[in-house]
């Protein structure tokens, strides 16, 4: 097991230093400005069988207790540029499934949403897959705290924009910050791409014999401009006074995301 040291400081608390000084970006809980409940969609289309889901939920107001109420009700398809159409079933918590769909890289795919009288749309393009060459484990000290941090390298495509997210999963259970990049400044270099987990929570705190996954995934631009503005409106760091609800690819006035996107998930356990 190797270790290494950074100079990186803890995101959430002087995110201005950690963007100047490394491309990991570490997405916190969404915050909406005060208003009226709104719906929420997120949508994916994967590359691998039975990635295909939408979530609709809706938001409560900004100082509820309560986060999202599940929707149920709507009519979810997806098509792409050949005229293809699948419907999604309803299923269990605002979730709209196809078991036996996966996408293809180089297509465009097309979410509609009907719910009570209105059309939520939106569009992604699926990129090809980047493969992540491996996985490995080091250990780094934050404020005098040893801290285990999964690595994922990659070999970026040269003359082409890029745009990554990452979740990790702890003995099964997904981590609940998404972790992103672009290759504005790496094109076409080998990546070293270090999951900052710092979760003080011990079921999401890497621990010898842990089981760990690392699902990296290439997305649109669209897709990643909605990661990196949540980032900024969750973290202050976007030179508004007050929080700014991300920038949405869904159009007709909904919040989310819709990102028709490839996965590479390697897995490994902590060392004893």
């Amino acid at each position: 097991m190797k270790t290494t040291r950074y100079s990186f400081k803890l995101i959430i608390l002087l995110s201005a230093l950690a963007i100047a000084l490394s491309s990991c970006e570490k997405v916190i809980d969404l915050k909406l400005n005060p208003a009226d409940s709104r719906y929420v969609v997120e949508g994916i289309v994967s590359d691998k069988m039975g990635g295909c889901y939408v979530s609709i939920t809706r938001t409560k107001e900004f100082d509820s207790e309560a986060g999202y109420t599940p929707v149920s009700g709507a009519t979810v398809t997806i098509a792409d540029d050949y005229g293809h159409t699948i419907s999604l079933a309803q299923g269990s918590d605002g979730l709209y499934r196809h078991p036996d769909f996966k996408g293809e890289s180089g297509k465009t795919y097309h979410l509609k949403v009907l719910l009570e009288g209105k059309t939520y749309t939106a569009s992604s393009v699926m990129p090809a897959v980047v493969p992540i060459d491996s996985v490995y484990i080091t250990t780094e000290d934050f404020f005098d705290e040893k801290y285990l941090m999964v690595h994922a390298t990659f070999k970026d495509p040269q003359g082409i924009d890029n745009y990554y997210s990452f979740d990790q999963y702890i003995n099964g259970l997904k981590v609940k910050e998404v972790f992103f990049d672009n290759d504005e400044l790496r094109d076409g270099k080998n990546y070293d791409f270090v999951i900052f987990n710092l979760s003080e929570t011990d079921r999401f705190k890497l621990k010898p014999g842990d089981s760990v996954s690392i699902d990296m995934h290439s997305t649109d631009a669209a897709v990643y401009k909605y990661w990196y503005s949540l980032y900024q409106g969750a973290t202050g760091t976007g030179g508004s006074a007050s929080p700014a609800n991300p920038v949405s690819n869904i159009q007709g006035g909904a919040l989310g995301y819709f990102s028709a996107q490839t996965s590479e998930v390697r897995s490994l356990h902590v060392p004893l």
